[in-house]
């Protein structure tokens, strides 16, 4: 009870509150009284909005936070303020990456916005946004830094692992080889590389266009001449050379030389046959095997003493049977050289060689 003398009992007041009391020069506009165990009235639990001191109800007054932050409240920073009313924060200056407004201490908010890599001195390239509102400067790049980055092809020696062959020629599909090189602008030069359709043999290649090198029909091992052309593939063509092919027997054509004892098979046999008693018609002769023909010579058992053979430009075939069919003979081989079939008694045994010339045995 409020007896007399008494400013308050427990929760009495005498229907006082805390607008009827002074905090300094400014009545107190909120909070709530007590009562002290002397039975008088205690305003500590009273506020005032403005003194700047966040007290009784007031969430903050002024500048006095009551030590809370923008971050404390779940922002990334800024400033945090206090409400006229001192009953909230104000959390306007606050920020939040991802709200995609550029707060401050913010580069930028999902987007880049007008920034570009050439404001932040690179050469070019895309600037883009990091989660954490900082510039991403991963897609701008600087030529000439020896480095390949953002959109360039290469920089420098740096090629980034490409070779001439991963690039498209002008025509034919991809280069075919040679070295490929930086421009200053950090894209390919592919000067220095060659492709298969730009008429210059290069690299790897067999022939380009006209240009066949050295090549001839022969070097493929046609005989007769004609004509060696090149492939789009840029591979020789002998399709337009003529035989024989070295090492294979090409038939002969047309009629049967007049110096071939037969022609059977496509093949000019001279037949010499003769012996001990009686010799025979080649012995100490010249023996000439038509042009174009591949050629036996029979020499039987002792036919070409001495003799003296010619083997033009086909395959030659020498048969020496006897011990002593072949003693002296010389033979001369043509393009295509010669296989000679000479028994073991024979020296020198002649044999056709890798280079096609004729070797002994």
């Amino acid at each position: 009870m409020l007896d007399p003398g008494e400013e308050c009992d427990t929760d009495d007041f005498g229907g006082k509150t805390c607008a009827d009391f002074m905090s300094g020069d400014l009545p107190f506009d909120g909070g709530q009284l007590a009562c002290s165990v002397n039975c008088t009235i205690l305003t500590d639990g009273c506020s005032v909005c403005g003194d700047g001191t966040a007290s009784g109800a007031e969430v903050c007054d002024g500048s006095d936070l009551a030590g809370e932050t923008c971050e404390g409240l779940g922002f990334d920073g800024g400033t945090l303020a206090c409400a006229a009313d001192c009953t909230a924060f104000d959390t306007s200056a606050c920020t939040a990456c991802g709200d995609g407004a550029v707060d401050p201490g913010e580069d930028c908010d999902g987007d880049p916005g007008a920034g570009t890599c050439q404001d932040l001195g690179f050469d070019g390239g895309t600037l883009a946004c990091a989660a954490d509102c900082t510039f991403d400067t991963s897609g701008c790049h600087t030529c000439g830094d020896g480095k390949v980055s953002g959109t360039e092809a290469c920089d420098g020696a740096d090629l980034g692992g490409t070779v001439c062959e991963d690039l498209d020629a002008p025509q034919n599909g991809k280069f075919t080889g040679g070295t490929l090189a930086c421009a200053a602008d950090c894209t390919f030069d592919t000067s220095g590389c060659t492709w298969c359709g730009n008429g210059v043999k290069e690299g790897n290649e067999e022939c380009d266009g006209a240009d066949l090198g050295t090549a001839t029909c022969a070097d493929q091992g046609y005989l007769g001449g004609g004509t060696l052309a090149c492939n789009a593939d840029c591979t020789l063509d002998a399709g337009g050379c003529n035989g024989p092919i070295c090492g294979v027997p090409d038939p002969g054509q047309g009629a049967c030389p007049p110096q071939c004892t037969n022609c059977n098979n496509g093949v000019c046999t001279i037949v010499c046959n003769g012996n001990v008693f009686d010799e025979g018609p080649c012995i100490g002769q010249t023996l000439d095997c038509p042009p174009g023909w591949p050629c036996t010579i029979d020499c039987n058992s002792y036919g070409c003493q001495d003799t003296t053979i010619n083997c033009a430009d086909g395959v030659c075939n020498i048969d020496c049977a006897g011990i002593a069919a072949c003693d002296g003979a010389q033979v001369n081989c043509g393009q295509q050289a010669c296989a000679a079939t000479c028994d073991i008694f024979t020296d020198p045994q002649m044999i056709c060689g890798p280079s096609c010339d004729c070797q002994p045995c």
